[in-house]
């Protein structure tokens, strides 16, 4: 009689441990092929699974950062770019959502926000590529400065790559300006040998000696005629580089010029062009240049995180109205009505520059099963903007949503449980 009753506690306390391990059964997503990111009928494959959590944070909800490279050395007078990674609690690669750049000095104090771009007499930052990059040049000798990236609307993270100058080289030196750039289809660039005496900007003491080099992605040099893609003539100090066709290939260009003693001086790391751009239309204002989802990324209950590049295409500082969703049965032709989390709240875009959107779009409202959706995404312009060509502010991809729901345990409260089987263990016994 005793084993009898011990074992019926056993049982249970195993069957309450069990049924208390079941309740709840929120959904994890993850995405389940790879897909083109250029190609708009590119399917993002979506399976979606119960009962996942993890106990640092929700999976799919970037929740640290890590800034490249750290330590940041520059040479005196050189740029360089950092880079910010995004991951979610358990450690998969994410999206990064809309990361606030702060440079610090060495006491540290906040110097400011490089995305509107900041700086002293030491080091400055401005805008890259994105919402996951900043450049960062040297002007005078230090050490210790900070750069950091942070995410204060959600999950509240940070993190930090310490900045070092290295001193101004004794004599002669020189750099090209811009250091890293795109240009549009059809448009031009000038670069400009810019040179220094032991730190402090001088006209170039030999500026006739000035000469160029464009060597494509390949390490092989372009003539000044081009190769298809640019082209490009040099006079002295500067020289002017012609977009001729679209290419994400990029381009390096270095320059040498003669120091006040006619010795040769290379002039820093050379400039990069980083590719050509689809031209501005009469009227073009805004452009949706991709909607992307990295693959392999899991996701909780808010939904998929989507990644909308937007890039302006004028010569000032622009900021959107809004981005816009919609999404559609592509079976029935029906609105879907979903909830948009702005991860990127709408900002700041640079001139002829793209930044990244990150926006969690909520798609698990039942009955979404194995159906396919058209997912659309729009840039609204300003009145004030006047564009009068939006034919390039919205893009649609293909979605194909598969939701596979684990079987949910009959809502019996999870405390009944072991009262109804300790009533049936009292009845056996009396039976006995």
């Amino acid at each position: 009689m005793k084993k009898t009753l011990i074992a019926g506690i056993i049982l249970i306390f195993s069957l309450f441990l069990a049924s208390s391990a079941y309740a709840g059964g929120a959904a994890i997503c993850r995405h389940a092929t790879e897909f083109d990111p250029n190609d708009l009928n590119a399917p993002m494959n979506i399976i979606c699974y119960g009962d996942q959590y993890s106990t640092s944070g929700p999976v799919g909800v970037a929740s640290a950062c890590t800034l490249t490279p750290n330590p940041l050395d520059l040479d005196f007078g050189a740029t360089d770019t950092i880079t910010v990674e995004c991951t979610d609690a358990g450690g998969a690669p994410i999206a990064c959502p809309q990361m606030t750049w702060t440079l610090k000095d060495s006491t540290p104090t906040d110097i400011g926000d490089c995305t509107t771009g900041a700086g002293d007499a030491f080091v400055s930052c401005s805008a890259g590529t994105g919402n996951t990059e900043i450049n960062v040049s040297g002007l005078a000798e230090t050490t210790n400065y900070t750069m950091e990236a942070s995410e204060t609307a959600g999950a509240a993270f940070s993190c930090t790559s310490s900045i070092n100058v290295a001193a101004a080289p004794i004599g002669w030196s020189c750099t090209i300006v811009p250091n890293s750039f795109s240009i549009p289809e059809g448009a031009s660039q000038t670069l400009t040998t810019i040179c220094y005496d032991t730190g402090v900007e001088q006209p170039c003491p030999n500026a006739g000696s000035t000469s160029w080099q464009v060597n494509n992605s390949g390490g092989n040099p372009v003539a000044p005629a081009g190769d298809g893609f640019i082209s490009y003539s040099a006079n002295n100090v500067t020289m002017v580089m012609n977009a001729l066709a679209q290419t994400g290939n990029p381009y390096t260009i270095t320059s040498t010029t003669n120091d006040d003693a006619g010795n040769p001086m290379t002039c820093g790391a050379g400039a990069t062009l980083t590719g050509i751009m689809p031209p501005a239309g009469a009227g073009d204002v805004w452009r949706i240049e991709n909607i992307s989802w990295p693959a392999g990324t899991e996701i909780g209950d808010l939904g998929v995180n989507f990644t909308v590049t937007v890039r302006n295409l004028t010569a000032n500082d622009l900021t959107p109205q809004s981005i816009d969703f919609e999404i559609t049965n592509a079976e029935d032709g029906t609105n879907v009505d979903p909830l948009v989390f702005p991860m990127t709240q709408t900002g700041n875009v640079p001139a002829n520059d793209a930044i990244d959107f990150v926006f969690s779009v909520d798609l698990a409202e039942p009955p979404y099963q194995e159906k396919n959706y058209t997912l659309r995404a729009e840039v609204v312009p300003t009145p004030a903007q006047n564009e009068t060509n939006t034919a390039n502010n919205a893009m649609t991809k293909m979605l194909t949503l598969s939701t596979v729901r684990t079987a949910s345990v009959p809502e019996l409260p999870v405390y009944l449980v072991p009262l109804i089987l300790l009533a049936v263990l009292f009845a056996i016994r009396r039976k006995q």
